[in-house]
């Protein structure tokens, strides 16, 4: 069922004008209702410099939208019976080690599946990403103070080499397996890691042929080699609601492929996503699964295994992934009650896709095109109160928040740049973010102190005593 001519129109204006807002060079939307495409479409150009069209046909990056892939070939896995989704990682990566053995042994693959391993933020995939830096990537590290720590990090080439990282790194587990929602890129990694070693073949080979070829998608690239004969490949960009600039090479983590480095179309992700509405790969138990809200993450959300799921949206449940990365601005997901599925690709970092993708599924649920999940209430806070969250929060990552209050407001510095934090509750706030208000949550520990921050889905934990 195709959108009628005047949600076409204004689902238009309203794409075009997050385009202008934040400068985006290209993306390409389309939806899909009831196993037929509604709409599809390219907005500005895959390359701006030789005046080249975006269409639903140019070859994105996705992000951690691939961590939707990496669940599901897992899940295929647990189906046919080679693994278990209850079973520790070590009975598959016996040599995994964490922090102390009772932590390694009680980390199972579920608990990487939805971010609850108790894995801190670390520095991994910076150094996963190091051989593929080019001159601006470095300068940019250099600008954040760490290229000098990335530089001198172990080189990662593979899983092994992550897990002797890991397997070194000092800084203690958030929690216990189970007990707190953090989003990991290495538990993904190692995820990926798991299903080599039960599939006997690359992570590569089997999403494209198992997965991806069972689906029908025709576009399926990880490294940048694969995307040299391919057409339509979008360029990368850079810049945040700014001038935007051409980004140089495609980035590349061996180590790290499960976590964030497919690339592919719009229309291929709507063929994967009826993979998730007409269960065939995966039973409708498993798909059910895969979209259950297992943990909490910010107001209104929850994640469930590589995908983020909003139980009462307009009477609906909507599940969905975003990506962002290098030249990448990605999201994904489907609407089960409606029969929806939409996705939204852009070749910028840090764009507004949720925002696009959001206006997609309004426009197919026939509500205002800017409605959301999650808003952040008012709440009136005396600054008193609010000097109990000032402090440095940061993570291995490279995250750091400087949390501040001037003139009786919560300021916070997050990596450079001020941003006035509303107060949204008494532990919580929100701050603008890609062109919206994201929650924060502040977290206290044992003796009442606030000790870290929930911020961009990670734990960010308070320095200093």
């Amino acid at each position: 069922m195709e959108l009628t001519g005047e949600s076409r129109r204004t689902l238009k204006e309203y794409i075009t004008s997050v385009m202008d807002q934040h400068a985006i060079p290209g993306l390409s939307v389309a939806l899909m209702r009831d196993g037929e495409v509604a709409y599809a479409e390219g907005f500005g150009y895959r390359n701006s410099e030789d005046r080249i069209a975006a269409d639903p046909d140019t070859i994105y990056g996705i992000g951690s939208v691939t961590k939707s892939f990496t669940a599901k070939a897992v899940m295929m896995l647990a189906e046919s019976e080679r693994l278990s989704i209850g079973d520790p990682i070590r009975t598959y990566l016996p040599e995994f080690q964490y922090s102390d053995d009772d932590t390694s042994d009680t980390i199972t693959i579920h608990h990487l599946l939805t971010h609850t391993s108790g894995l801190p933020p670390t520095p991994a995939l910076k150094h996963a990403l190091r051989e593929s830096l080019d001159v601006q990537d470095v300068e940019q590290l250099r600008q954040q103070g760490i290229w000098d720590d990335v530089k001198r990090g172990p080189a990662m080439r593979n899983a092994e080499d992550l897990m002797d990282f890991l397997a070194g790194y000092e800084e203690s587990p958030l929690g216990r397996p189970g007990q707190v929602f953090s989003y990991s890129n290495d538990g993904y990694a190692l995820l990926g890691a798991i299903i080599e070693r039960v599939s006997d073949r690359t992570y590569e080979e089997f999403v494209r042929r198992d997965l991806a070829g069972e689906v029908g998608m025709r576009e399926v690239h990880f490294t940048p080699d694969d995307l040299a004969d391919a057409e339509h490949v979008t360029r990368l960009y850079a810049g945040e609601d700014d001038e935007v600039v051409p980004a140089g090479n495609w980035l590349h983590a061996p180590a790290m492929v499960s976590a964030g480095f497919l690339k592919t179309t719009v229309l291929d992700l709507l063929k994967y996503g009826q993979a998730y509405l007409q269960p065939g790969l995966l039973s409708r138990g498993a798909v059910s699964m895969m979209s259950s809200p297992f943990f909490p993450s910010v107001r209104d959300t929850y994640y469930g295994y590589g995908l983020s799921v909003h139980p009462n949206y307009h009477g609906t449940t909507v599940v969905e992934h975003g990506g962002s990365i290098k030249g990448v601005s990605a999201h994904f997901g489907f609407v089960p009650q409606e029969n929806l599925t939409a996705a939204v690709l852009i070749n910028v970092q840090n764009a507004p896709a949720l925002k696009v993708w959001r206006g997609l599924i309004n426009a197919a649920l026939d509500v205002p095109l800017d409605d959301r999940w999650g808003e952040e209430p008012k709440y009136e806070c005396s600054p008193e109160h609010l000097t109990r969250f000032e402090g440095v929060y940061s993570s291995g990552e490279g995250a750091t928040v400087c949390v501040s209050v001037e003139d009786g407001e919560l300021v916070a510095d997050i990596n450079g740049e001020r941003k006035i934090m509303r107060p949204s509750g008494v532990d919580t706030a929100a701050v603008m973010r890609r062109g919206e208000e994201a929650g924060v949550r502040f977290l206290t520990g044992p003796t009442g102190r606030v000790d870290a921050m929930f911020f961009g889905l990670r734990v960010l934990r308070r320095e200093g005593e």
